[in-house]
């Protein structure tokens, strides 16, 4: 759950919690909670009980947080899914902090985790998705293709650079999605060079460089499974006997 840029009055000098306002006659259960960003407290609690079940974010420090300080939230936007949502910087402390959970999917419907841990909050930060991320091809055979989506709205241009390793062909070898069509699929057709050397079949990947997101360079990879239809021949010795 993510809570920001609510807002509730102080009165008489006490802040009620714009975020969250537990009184004195109930017990707050918190976990994976995100709340920053709001006005009259992220959390406020009122002489009640507050059972910290692990990982809660906290703007203001209230409420026994594990995290506080700057969540580095983006504006409420359309970031995909049924509703808007607040997207996070790539270097949020929200990031990858989340407790380990039976929620499997954020708000939009995207998949946790993304990274390491998922992230707290309502909003699991992907960037993009790649489906699938491994394919088999033979050599000289028809080409397969995977596709590449982002799955946050960018600010500014995102490009990815396609590198394959030796004995593939991709095409293109770049995408770049804008503001106005990231969430629009792209694909990539892969095929493997035919030749008439025994390799045998091998392993071996797509790299990508992702830029444009916040000044931040990630890298990602497809695995590739080459068949190899080249008939190897071996030649033994004869020994003779005298």
């Amino acid at each position: 759950m993510t809570l920001a840029e609510n807002k509730a009055d102080e009165i008489g000098g006490y802040q009620f919690g714009g975020g969250i306002h537990n009184t004195a006659s109930s017990i707050l259960n918190m976990r994976n909670i995100l709340s920053a960003d709001n006005s009259g407290g992220d959390c406020v609690s009122r002489g009640s009980q507050v059972i910290n079940n692990g990982n809660n974010f906290v703007g203001d420090e209230g409420c026994s947080a594990d995290f506080s300080g700057d969540a580095q939230l983006l504006p409420l936007a359309d970031n995909g899914g049924p509703t808007h949502t607040h997207a996070f910087s790539f270097s949020s402390p929200a990031r990858d902090n989340a407790f380990p959970a039976t929620l499997f999917i954020d708000q939009r419907g995207v998949a946790r985790p993304q990274g390491n841990a998922s992230d707290l909050g309502a909003y699991e930060w992907a960037g993009f998705t790649i489906m699938p991320n491994e394919l088999t091809v033979v050599e000289g055979g028809d080409a397969e293709t995977y596709s590449v989506a982002l799955t946050t709205r960018p600010s500014g241009n995102v490009t990815i650079a396609v590198s394959p390793d030796g004995g593939l062909e991709t095409t293109p070898n770049s995408l770049t999605f804008t503001p106005s069509n990231w969430n629009i699929v792209q694909e990539i057709t892969v095929s493997a060079e035919s030749n008439s050397n025994c390799e045998g079949n091998r392993q071996v990947q797509i790299s990508h460089i992702v830029t444009g997101y916040e000044s931040v360079t990630t890298e990602f990879s497809v695995g590739v499974s080459i068949q190899d239809t080249t008939p190897c021949t071996f030649y033994f010795p004869v020994l003779q006997s005298n």
